[in-house]
């Protein structure tokens, strides 16, 4: 199925972002702070709040830029489809993108779940 996609709407990371905010950097940075219980898991109720909004707004703002990045990707994918079928991009590439794709899905996902975890923690008020 072919999808029409508009020339004007294009996936640009710039776009989403403001030229010096890394929010995947930053979320990778913030973790660390997390109030942890004995076992090492987030205790999201014993964390700062101002630590909570932050690891939100990273967390939310890296999910938005990887799915749009990994859109960017398949369309680009979408667009090879004869040169992966004459052999002029390798199938040992494309598979390796779909392992990349996989793989930033699967971070993609644990941004959203912890961005809803320090909301929900946020909502709910100091423990």
């Amino acid at each position: 199925m072919r999808t029409n996609f508009n020339k004007q709407e294009t996936f640009r990371l710039d776009s989403h972002l403001p030229d010096d905010k890394h929010p995947l950097e930053e979320l990778l940075l913030q973790l660390p702070l997390l109030t942890t219980i004995p076992s090492g898991h987030p205790d999201f109720p014993q964390t700062p709040p101002s630590l909570l909004r932050e690891l939100q707004t990273n967390a939310d703002a890296s999910a938005n830029a990887l799915s749009h990045g990994m859109a960017a990707i398949g369309v680009l994918m979408a667009h090879s489809a004869v040169s992966i079928e004459d052999g002029s991009i390798g199938s040992d590439t494309v598979e390796s993108l779909g392992w990349l794709l996989g793989e930033l899905g699967v971070v993609a996902a644990y941004c959203l779940v912890l961005a809803a975890q320090c909301r929900h923690a946020l909502e709910a008020g100091p423990a």
